[in-house]
Protein backbone atom coordinates (compact mmCIF):
# COMPACT_ATOMS: atom_id res chain seq x y z
CA UNK A 1 0.00 0.00 0.00
CA UNK A 2 1.29 3.73 -0.81
CA UNK A 3 1.37 6.36 1.31
CA UNK A 4 -0.13 9.22 1.28
CA UNK A 5 3.16 10.82 0.75
CA UNK A 6 4.23 8.51 -2.08
CA UNK A 7 0.54 9.21 -3.71
CA UNK A 8 1.20 12.85 -3.69
CA UNK A 9 4.33 12.60 -5.46
CA UNK A 10 3.41 10.30 -8.12
CA UNK A 11 0.26 13.01 -8.65
CA UNK A 12 2.78 15.79 -8.58
CA UNK A 13 5.09 13.86 -11.24
CA UNK A 14 2.11 13.19 -13.35
CA UNK A 15 0.83 16.51 -13.28
CA UNK A 16 4.38 18.09 -14.17
CA UNK A 17 5.24 15.74 -16.91
CA UNK A 18 1.97 16.44 -18.66
CA UNK A 19 2.89 19.78 -17.91
CA UNK A 20 6.42 19.54 -19.37
CA UNK A 21 5.21 17.92 -22.15
CA UNK A 22 2.65 20.45 -23.04
CA UNK A 23 5.54 23.01 -23.04
CA UNK A 24 7.78 20.64 -25.16
CA UNK A 25 4.74 20.34 -27.65
CA UNK A 26 4.05 24.18 -28.19
CA UNK A 27 8.17 24.60 -28.52
CA UNK A 28 8.53 21.95 -31.15
CA UNK A 29 6.84 19.29 -33.08
CA UNK A 30 9.59 18.31 -34.73
CA UNK A 31 10.48 15.04 -33.00
CA UNK A 32 8.36 12.03 -32.25
CA UNK A 33 5.71 12.33 -29.64
CA UNK A 34 6.83 9.08 -27.98
CA UNK A 35 10.02 10.51 -27.24
CA UNK A 36 9.10 13.61 -26.11
CA UNK A 37 6.73 11.85 -23.58
CA UNK A 38 9.87 10.00 -22.04
CA UNK A 39 12.01 13.21 -22.19
CA UNK A 40 9.19 15.11 -20.27
CA UNK A 41 8.76 12.48 -17.28
CA UNK A 42 12.72 11.57 -17.51
CA UNK A 43 13.32 15.13 -16.94
CA UNK A 44 10.81 15.62 -14.37
CA UNK A 45 11.71 12.83 -12.27
CA UNK A 46 15.44 13.99 -12.32
CA UNK A 47 14.32 17.44 -10.79
CA UNK A 48 12.16 15.41 -8.10
CA UNK A 49 15.42 13.66 -7.52
CA UNK A 50 17.94 16.57 -7.77
CA UNK A 51 15.91 18.86 -5.43
CA UNK A 52 13.70 16.94 -3.09
CA UNK A 53 13.26 18.45 0.41
CA UNK A 54 16.91 18.16 2.56
CA UNK A 55 14.80 16.85 5.52
CA UNK A 56 13.37 13.41 3.18
CA UNK A 57 15.41 10.74 3.63
CA UNK A 58 18.66 9.80 2.50
CA UNK A 59 19.38 9.00 -0.97
CA UNK A 60 19.43 5.27 -0.91
CA UNK A 61 18.75 2.57 -4.13
CA UNK A 62 15.09 2.47 -2.44
CA UNK A 63 14.43 5.89 -3.31
CA UNK A 64 15.99 5.92 -6.38
CA UNK A 65 13.98 3.01 -7.51
CA UNK A 66 10.56 4.40 -6.45
CA UNK A 67 11.19 6.92 -8.75
CA UNK A 68 12.13 5.39 -11.83
CA UNK A 69 9.10 3.14 -11.15
CA UNK A 70 6.91 5.49 -10.84
CA UNK A 71 8.41 7.32 -13.95
CA UNK A 72 8.08 4.64 -15.76
CA UNK A 73 4.65 4.08 -14.86
CA UNK A 74 3.25 7.88 -15.82
CA UNK A 75 5.36 7.48 -19.12
CA UNK A 76 4.20 3.92 -19.59
CA UNK A 77 0.28 5.85 -19.42
CA UNK A 78 1.27 9.26 -20.68
CA UNK A 79 2.39 7.52 -24.22
CA UNK A 80 -0.41 5.02 -24.36
CA UNK A 81 -3.03 7.87 -24.06
CA UNK A 82 -1.90 10.51 -26.26
CA UNK A 83 -0.11 7.93 -29.04
CA UNK A 84 -3.68 6.41 -29.33
CA UNK A 85 -5.36 9.31 -29.82
CA UNK A 86 -3.33 10.47 -31.98
CA UNK A 87 -2.53 7.46 -34.16
CA UNK A 88 -5.40 4.85 -33.62
CA UNK A 89 -8.35 4.02 -35.67
CA UNK A 90 -10.48 3.10 -32.93
CA UNK A 91 -10.70 6.64 -31.85
CA UNK A 92 -10.70 8.25 -35.45
CA UNK A 93 -14.22 6.31 -36.09
CA UNK A 94 -15.37 7.95 -33.01
CA UNK A 95 -14.35 11.39 -34.98
CA UNK A 96 -16.15 9.59 -38.07
CA UNK A 97 -19.53 9.12 -36.82
CA UNK A 98 -19.85 12.57 -35.10
CA UNK A 99 -18.58 14.30 -38.34
CA UNK A 100 -21.78 11.69 -40.32
CA UNK A 101 -18.75 10.27 -42.35
CA UNK A 102 -20.03 6.72 -41.50
CA UNK A 103 -23.51 5.24 -42.90
CA UNK A 104 -24.87 1.79 -43.22
CA UNK A 105 -25.77 1.35 -46.91
CA UNK A 106 -27.31 -2.07 -47.63
CA UNK A 107 -26.17 -3.25 -44.42
CA UNK A 108 -22.38 -2.24 -45.20
CA UNK A 109 -20.59 -0.05 -43.71
CA UNK A 110 -19.40 2.82 -46.04
CA UNK A 111 -17.04 5.69 -44.54
CA UNK A 112 -16.95 8.76 -46.36
CA UNK A 113 -14.63 10.67 -44.10
CA UNK A 114 -11.18 12.53 -46.61
CA UNK A 115 -8.66 10.20 -43.95
CA UNK A 116 -6.28 8.05 -45.52
CA UNK A 117 -6.90 5.70 -42.58
CA UNK A 118 -10.78 5.77 -43.71
CA UNK A 119 -9.59 4.46 -47.54
CA UNK A 120 -9.05 0.87 -45.61
CA UNK A 121 -12.97 0.25 -45.71
CA UNK A 122 -12.52 -3.52 -43.94
CA UNK A 123 -10.07 -1.75 -40.99
CA UNK A 124 -12.54 0.96 -40.79
CA UNK A 125 -15.55 -1.69 -40.41
CA UNK A 126 -13.62 -3.71 -37.95
CA UNK A 127 -13.25 -0.52 -35.27
CA UNK A 128 -16.73 0.67 -35.74
CA UNK A 129 -18.04 -2.50 -35.13
CA UNK A 130 -15.48 -2.67 -31.85
CA UNK A 131 -16.79 0.57 -30.85
CA UNK A 132 -20.54 -0.58 -31.19
CA UNK A 133 -20.10 -3.80 -29.00
CA UNK A 134 -17.91 -1.19 -26.87
CA UNK A 135 -21.05 0.47 -26.16
CA UNK A 136 -19.13 4.07 -27.89
CA UNK A 137 -22.02 4.17 -30.47
CA UNK A 138 -25.38 2.78 -32.04
CA UNK A 139 -26.79 2.77 -35.21
CA UNK A 140 -29.82 4.29 -35.69
CA UNK A 141 -32.49 4.37 -39.28
CA UNK A 142 -28.76 3.16 -41.02
CA UNK A 143 -27.13 6.31 -39.56
CA UNK A 144 -24.11 5.66 -36.73
CA UNK A 145 -24.57 8.10 -33.87
CA UNK A 146 -22.43 8.49 -30.21
CA UNK A 147 -23.16 7.19 -27.23
CA UNK A 148 -23.10 9.57 -24.19
CA UNK A 149 -19.86 7.34 -22.95
CA UNK A 150 -18.28 8.12 -27.10
CA UNK A 151 -19.25 11.32 -26.78
CA UNK A 152 -17.43 12.36 -23.46
CA UNK A 153 -14.15 9.91 -24.97
CA UNK A 154 -14.58 11.88 -28.00
CA UNK A 155 -14.68 15.15 -26.50
CA UNK A 156 -11.81 14.35 -24.15
CA UNK A 157 -9.98 13.57 -27.37
CA UNK A 158 -10.60 16.78 -29.10
CA UNK A 159 -9.77 18.39 -26.06
CA UNK A 160 -5.99 16.41 -25.41
CA UNK A 161 -5.53 16.43 -29.15
CA UNK A 162 -5.55 20.52 -29.57
CA UNK A 163 -3.76 21.16 -26.36
CA UNK A 164 -1.56 18.77 -27.18
CA UNK A 165 -1.59 19.47 -30.49
CA UNK A 166 -1.34 16.21 -31.86
CA UNK A 167 -1.32 16.38 -35.79
CA UNK A 168 -2.05 13.30 -36.58
CA UNK A 169 -5.27 13.73 -34.96
CA UNK A 170 -6.28 16.72 -36.46
CA UNK A 171 -5.35 15.49 -40.23
CA UNK A 172 -7.51 12.10 -39.84
CA UNK A 173 -10.51 13.79 -38.20
CA UNK A 174 -11.25 16.24 -40.16
CA UNK A 175 -14.40 16.87 -42.03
Amino acid sequence: MLSRTNRDSIFVLSILSAAVLFIIRKISQSSLLFEQVNFSVVLVCTIFLLFRPVSSDRFTFVNLRGYLITGLAIAFLLNTLFLNIDRSRSFYVLAWVSNGQVENVAGKVKVSSPSVEALNQKAAKIRIEEAQSRGLLDIENNQYRLTLVGELLLSSSNILANLFELEQWKENTKR
